[in-house]
């Protein structure tokens, strides 16, 4: 069941939110957003809110064949609902980045 929320996602859409996910502003402008920026943690890069596991950590999953079951086993301190937000959030942001 949880496969089958990342099974639509293909490489190229991961790779390209990733990519903006890194963009100055495009995260952390919203208060409620899993994934945050903060220089003083891995130097800024994209990271899911409460710990140093990066977004980047996910998608690299998720784009080389692994499931997401195997991801949350991994990183434990994130959450099934935080790896799903952080994919929806993903979807959006690139969804308004086409208007």
């Amino acid at each position: 069941m949880l496969d089958r929320l990342t099974a639509g996602l293909s490489h190229r859409f991961l790779r390209k939110w990733a990519k903006l996910a890194g963009q100055e502003g495009n995260t952390n402008d919203m208060a409620t957003s899993v994934i945050v920026r903060n220089p003083g943690i891995l130097g800024g890069e994209p990271i899911f809110r409460g710990t140093r596991v990066p977004f980047r950590s996910l998608t690299d999953y998720i784009e080389h064949g692994r499931t997401l079951n195997e991801f949350l086993e991994d990183f434990p301190s994130v959450t099934l609902a935080e790896a799903i937000a952080a994919l929806q959030e993903a979807r959006m942001s690139l969804a308004e980045g086409h208007r």
